[in-house]
């Protein structure tokens, strides 16, 4: 027979291991949120370095859209090692449209930053549905 003692600290422990597990969501969540707001802080960051893509007289910055870049990986990898690859991807993203008029060096920077971008909006979609 089971003493009434072994059923109230078994009792103890499941109490004990759901609230990990509680305190284990909401721990979750406030990062993700951490993450989000991160991320978000980034996007004026790219989209002024894209228009600097857009003044030929200035030199193409490529320098700028590296570092701000990596600034955005490494926020991505407190999510974990999914999202460093997947930012610098451009598959599965849309045509980012760039004029021709700008030289090539500005195109391509202009189209790594929109990708970048596409990229970081994608991602903030679906942190935002899992809270």
């Amino acid at each position: 027979m089971i003493s009434p003692a072994y059923g109230f600290i078994t009792a103890i422990v499941g109490l004990m291991l759901l609230a990990l597990a509680i305190w284990r969501i909401f721990k979750a969540k406030g990062h993700a949120n951490k993450v989000v707001v991160e991320l978000t802080s980034l996007i004026p960051q790219g989209e002024d370095i894209r228009k600097l893509c857009y003044d030929q007289k200035k030199s193409v910055p490529k320098q700028q859209a590296n570092d701000w870049a990596e600034k955005v990986a490494i926020i991505l990898d407190k999510l974990g090692s999914y999202y460093r690859p997947v930012f610098f991807n451009d598959d599965g993203l849309g045509t980012a449209k760039i004029p021709p008029m700008y030289s090539h060096e500005h195109q391509v920077i202009a189209l790594f930053i929109s990708y970048r971008l596409m990229r970081i909006e994608q991602f903030l979609g679906e942190l935002r549905k899992k809270q």
